[in-house]
């Protein structure tokens, strides 16, 4: 659409250096759109140039809301790769007590089917591939050598951390 974040928006993307940021506001304010994707995106680029990858977890309350604030960052990360060639190779994952399939595929962005993983936390297979993916990102003495973006609900986020942990810790 053209529009760019302002204000407040413009300030919390360009806070690339906490460990933590929490992004909050009624709906239809922009967090999604004009603030989360390039937050995000500005956070990779910032770990990027610091020579580090970045494990960034995007969480909602609903499971509509972590798909589309997914799919804007997904979108964005694929024009921006297809467009600069420069960032780093990155997992996107969207962690659910369900699988892919059993979310509506219809409309969804390209992407989104090119580069996510779907894991459902309740699939051994499934569990077993998400701790691969994390272990560089947890484990002391390992080098990540890719970025990581988890999306996930809070309840969902927690499920599949319990699964994970006894392998990771």
């Amino acid at each position: 659409t053209g529009e760019q974040p302002r204000g407040k928006q413009a300030e919390f993307v360009k806070q690339v250096d906490h460990r933590i940021a929490v992004l909050q506001g009624p709906p239809g304010t922009g967090k999604t759109s004009f603030t989360l994707a390039p937050a995000v995106l500005a956070r990779m680029a910032a770990a990027e140039s610091a020579g580090d990858r970045l494990l960034t977890t995007v969480t909602a309350p609903s499971h509509n809301a972590v798909d589309e604030a997914m799919e804007d960052i997904v979108e964005n990360w694929a024009a921006l790769t297809d467009s600069t060639a420069v960032t780093a190779a990155t997992d996107f994952v969207r962690v659910r007590s369900g699988s892919g399939e059993d979310m509506n595929s219809e409309g969804r962005h390209p992407a989104v089917e090119d580069h996510v993983e779907f894991i459902n936390y309740y699939d051994t297979a499934d569990v077993v591939e998400l701790t691969d993916v994390l272990r560089p990102h947890a484990v002391e003495d390992t080098n990540a050598t890719n970025h990581l973006i988890l999306f996930s609900t809070p309840t969902s986020l927690r499920g599949a951390i319990d699964k994970c942990a006894a392998e990771l810790f």
